[in-house]
């Protein structure tokens, strides 16, 4: 039987367990500053899909703002559901929409990862500095916007990553 209070211990002990939360309201304290105009707000998004070089699925939040022409910031954090251990990303993304017209949505982007692994057991965690490349595309549907997208983290092995989502 498992003992609360290790349980919770472990918990704490985990530097992305305490990390995600202050960096993501990080994210939308900026993205509040940082809205193109005074109505304009942000989309909110879900995400689902594969981590390849690990053959994992993952689930993700992201949010969506519009910053400038065709640009927008895209932070978000995925959670990998890996045997024997703790692995996520926190990615820091932009994307331009390419001018292709009304529908589809089609885009390119990059930012910055940080992927956090802790494996079980004694051994500490790891937290490294990666860049990512990506391309998607989205479809306007009333008002959601389900999109397929494609990132490559640049990282030792680079990890690929097949993504779907809904945006809100």
């Amino acid at each position: 039987m498992l003992d609360s209070g290790l349980l919770a211990a472990r918990v704490v002990e985990d530097p992305m367990v305490r990390i995600m939360p202050r960096l993501l309201a990080m994210s939308v304290l900026f993205l509040a500053t940082q809205t193109a105009a005074p109505v304009q707000a942000f989309d909110v998004g879900v995400r689902g899909g594969l981590y390849t070089e690990r053959d994992e699925p993952f689930v993700g939040l992201e949010l969506l703002s519009h910053v400038g022409h065709r640009l927008y910031f895209n932070p978000n954090v995925e959670y990998v559901f890996v045997d024997h251990g703790h692995f996520g990303t926190l990615n820091f993304d932009a994307h331009f929409d390419l001018p292709v017209g009304d529908a589809p949505y089609i885009w390119v982007g990059g930012g910055l990862a940080l992927s956090y692994f802790n494996p079980d057991g004694p051994g500490d965690g790891d937290t490294d500095a990666n860049a990512n490349l990506l391309a998607g595309i989205g479809f306007k549907t009333g008002g959601t916007v389900p999109y397929v997208q494609l990132k490559l983290i640049t990282s030792d092995p680079d990890e690929f990553v097949i993504a779907a989502g809904i945006r809100f």
